[in-house]
């Protein structure tokens, strides 16, 4: 019997989710924000599935799209931005207004 194009295809998710996973998680931990050249990617709406698939498997709602210019494909961190994160931010943007004048 041969297998379902579906499965095929879940199957094919999984692998690259496999993959993405370490670089994804890292990359959203880090700055909220993962991104890749579309150009290095053959097959974007695999890409997209696989990176649903590890945001899903991790317990991260995610949202993705393009920048645009349509050269890069991100992966954002669509969760709630902690009191922490706005301070820090905060804190940087100061700095960087101080610095320029």
């Amino acid at each position: 019997m041969k297998p379902k194009v579906s499965d095929l295809e879940r199957q094919r998710v999984k692998r690259l989710a496999d993959e993405l996973l370490p670089d994804l998680v890292a990359g959203i931990a880090k700055r909220r924000v993962y991104s890749v050249a579309v150009a290095d990617l053959e097959d974007v709406d695999l890409w997209r599935r696989a990176a649903r698939k590890v945001a899903r498997d991790a317990g991260i709602p995610i949202r993705t799209g393009f920048s645009p210019d349509g050269e890069r494909l991100w992966v954002i961190d669509n969760r709630p931005v902690t009191e922490l994160e706005q301070q820090v931010t905060a804190k940087r943007l100061d700095d960087l207004y101080r610095r320029s004048r």
